[in-house]
């Protein structure tokens, strides 16, 4: 694999993946503050609080995911039917589009949500994964396209490779997400 094959790369999944995999150690701060945000709730005072946890490695994401890369092939490759069953991470080979999707409330239509889907590579568009995919871990060019998706709508059409992780499924709205880890363009 070739770094300029990464389309998204999210580095919060690499850096666990790393270190479950390679048994490598980061050196961990955990930081406490606090904010101006307070308040008074049954006759307490309190101030808003934030735990902060940082990680350093001394390789970046990319060096991780290029050195790890091996391993993570060993998981399943699957396909979008096979991909609503599983609880674990899988590989699946695809179509990077962009979806439309009603949301409902009470059983009527509520919202148009724009995202990222994955389809199959035979091209069903039934037979898609949307995902739950943050537009900064894009690479560089397509964060641009992330952030005009909406407008895009179906001209982003790119053969890719993904690891996905399974992130939530609502079974009323038939709605299965799915957080990428990697997408390699195939």
């Amino acid at each position: 694999m070739r770094f300029n094959n990464i389309v998204y790369l999210d580095p919060s999944l690499i850096a666990e993946l790393y270190t479950e995999l390679e048994g490598v150690s980061p050196v961990t701060s955990i930081s406490k503050g606090q904010d101006l945000d307070g308040g008074v709730a049954a006759g307490l005072f309190h101030l808003g609080g934030t735990v902060r946890e940082t990680r350093e490695f001394e390789v970046s994401t990319t060096q991780m995911f290029l050195k790890i890369e091996h391993k993570l092939r060993e998981f399943s490759v699957l396909g979008a039917t096979e991909a609503l069953s599983t609880d674990s991470f899988f590989w699946i080979d695809g179509i990077l589009a962009v979806g439309m999707r009603t949301l409902h409330k009470n059983g009527e239509p509520e919202r148009d949500l724009g995202l990222f889907t994955i389809a199959n590579s035979e091209c069903q568009m039934d037979k898609y994964l949307d995902l739950a995919a943050k537009d900064d871990y894009f690479t560089s060019g397509y964060d641009r396209m992330a952030a005009e998706k909406e407008m895009l709508g179906h001209l982003l059409w790119q053969p890719v490779q993904a690891l996905l992780r399974p992130a939530f499924c609502n079974g009323v709205e038939k709605l299965f997400m799915f957080t990428p880890v990697v997408m390699l363009r195939k």
